[in-house]
């Protein structure tokens, strides 16, 4: 991801969105019928993603909070959060 993609200093939440994105693909493959033929390689990268993606979400939500809202992913609840 490029930062004209997201902008903003906050990378441990670009890493988090990645990762939950991940979680959720992976999640919706078992929709298609590869998914079908072997789902706990699915259901693993999932959970792998989402053990990733909580973690690193936290430590955004705490740079965020100390860039006094920048990088945040409502701009609009940056001066309510700050306080």
């Amino acid at each position: 991801m490029s930062e004209a993609v997201l902008p903003g200093r906050n990378r441990a939440a670009k890493v988090s969105v990645f990762f939950a994105l991940g979680s959720f693909g992976a999640m919706a493959n078992l929709a298609t019928p590869i998914g079908w033929l072997n789902p706990p390689i699915f259901v693993g990268l999932a959970l792998l993603c989402a053990l990733i993606a909580v973690p690193a979400g936290h430590v955004g939500r705490f740079r965020a909070r100390r860039l006094s809202g920048a990088g945040r992913a409502w701009p609009w609840r940056a001066s309510s959060a700050a306080g």
